[in-house]
């Protein structure tokens, strides 16, 4: 499946799980024009949040990759300068410990 269908699927199935997200939503696309033009969607708070939320929580790709610019140390291991390295997007977007997000297990 393409990735943008992906992604609309992920945040029909993540809203449809959360009856306030998914009241704010039916409200938020009320209040739209007849014709939406994509302005009118990326002005829109609550659908913004909804796809910013949905990017967050289930990222098109599990993990970006890339090489160490220098080296650096995660958890007590050393990675030297050059190596390969494996960043889990989801991983870090939704840890019990992330840091960025107030609760980042949920969809909201």
């Amino acid at each position: 499946m393409p990735g943008g269908y992906r992604a609309i699927v992920w945040a029909i199935l993540r809203v449809s799980e959360n009856p306030e997200v998914l009241a704010r939503v039916r409200d938020a696309v009320a209040a739209l024009p007849d014709e939406p033009s994509a302005r009118d969607y990326m002005e829109n708070e609550t659908l913004l949040n909804v796809m910013l939320e949905t990017k967050r929580t289930t990222p098109l790709l599990p993990f970006v990759v890339g090489r160490a610019l220098k080296d650096f140390e995660v958890c007590g291991y050393k990675v030297p300068g050059g190596w390969p390295v494996y960043w889990s997007v989801h991983g870090s977007n939704n840890h019990e410990k992330a840091t960025s997000f107030t609760n980042p297990g949920s969809f909201d």
